[in-house]
């Protein structure tokens, strides 16, 4: 090129070259000026938390026999008492009062919680607490958020799509299912059914598992500490994985996929275990 241009030519491309650069910095400056001044104020309003307020509510439990508590974000806890009344308590970003609906069609009672959508994106702390009298039956269902339970009540069901399940010094009827996060039930004292299930998550338990209980954890160990208030039969299937006792002596196929005992004495009943990937142990109660 310098040959054939000569020695004037190839500053005058090196002139236009630099002055294209130089061109698309300007330009570019411009633009990232005017984007940034231009999107500042929904920015601000996306990233901006608002504060948390909380809310309370109580309602009269007469008539009522059944309690169902829907949650679609947050943290929700209940704790059993001796009132006759439930009492709500519920934190939101921004106004509390559009969060919580209450709705009662004959017997049964109904509490929503739905915050809105935006306290999920700005990371918001949406939390709900119930005080609920120990005679009712309670179904909780919560999409995304983690669920505790506390105390005595007559029947608890418990459905969780996206979060940790906790269950303490439970007495009554219990079933549990948690499809993404780990099931713990501590000191717990089942009269009636007992129905654990996990899709992905650890199962631990602890107390007396009643005399018709079944535990299905489909990706995640068993753990069970138990004081059996009868002579259980223990069938445990574990697929993938390895099962250990030492509450008695374990009998197992010749592949190593099933097991079988007998624990405790008294009433017969069945703890039927089955862990399609994972490991089981059970093991005594600690007093």
């Amino acid at each position: 090129m310098p040959g054939r241009y000569g020695p004037r030519g190839l500053v005058a491309a090196l002139a236009i070259a630099a002055a294209l650069v130089v061109g698309a910095v300007g330009v570019w400056s411009v633009v990232s000026y005017h984007l940034r001044w231009s999107l500042h104020p929904a920015l601000t309003q996306i990233l901006r938390t608002p504060p948390l307020h909380t809310a309370h509510r109580a309602l009269p439990t007469q008539g009522v026999d059944l309690l169902e508590i829907e949650s679609t974000s947050g943290d929700v806890s209940v704790d059993a008492t001796n009132g006759p009344d439930l009492a709500l308590s519920w934190t939101v970003p921004g106004n509390p009062r559009t969060a919580l609906s209450v709705i009662q069609s004959g017997a049964t009672l109904t509490v929503e919680f739905r915050p809105p959508d935006s306290t999920v994106v700005i990371g918001g702390e949406d939390m709900l607490h119930v005080a609920v009298p120990s005679g009712l039956k309670v179904d909780i269902a919560a999409d995304s958020g983690d669920t505790s339970v506390t105390g005595r009540l007559r029947d608890l069901s418990i459905s969780s799509a996206s979060g940790d399940v906790s269950v303490q010094d439970f007495q009554g009827r219990l079933t549990a299912r948690a499809d993404s996060g780990d099931l713990d039930v501590r000191d717990a004292e089942i009269a009636g059914p007992l129905r654990l299930s996990d899709s992905s998550g650890d199962i631990s338990f602890t107390g007396n598992p009643g005399l018709a209980a079944s535990v299905q954890a489909d990706s995640g160990d068993v753990d069970l500490a138990l004081r059996p208030a009868g002579r259980l039969a223990v069938r445990i299937s574990v697929p993938s994985g390895s099962a250990s006792s030492s509450i008695g002596a374990l009998t197992g196929n010749a592949d190593g996929t099933r097991y079988w005992e007998a624990i405790g004495r008294g009433r017969p009943g069945s703890l039927d275990i089955v862990a399609s990937s994972g490991d089981v142990t059970l093991s005594p109660q600690n007093p």
